[in-house]
């Protein structure tokens, strides 16, 4: 579940099964489709993730590793 959006980044609600389904999906919206709907744009997109255990805070993120499984 998204949670927020400010700006170019999100704040989502991932179960711990379904995250690097969710994050795979993302990186496709956020790197491939974007240029179908925003032709001018002609730069390659990039992101990066970074992910907290349950019940950890915001402080506790650490960077994830994103990659077509």
């Amino acid at each position: 579940m998204l949670v927020g959006q400010i700006h170019d980044s999100i704040v989502a609600d991932v179960s711990h099964d379904e995250l690097d389904i969710f994050l795979d999906f993302v990186k496709h919206v956020m790197t491939k489709r974007i240029h179908k709907h925003w032709e001018f744009l002609s730069a390659p997109m990039e992101i990066e993730a970074e992910v907290a255990d349950l019940g950890a805070t915001w402080f506790d993120k650490k960077p994830y590793a994103i990659g077509l499984r």
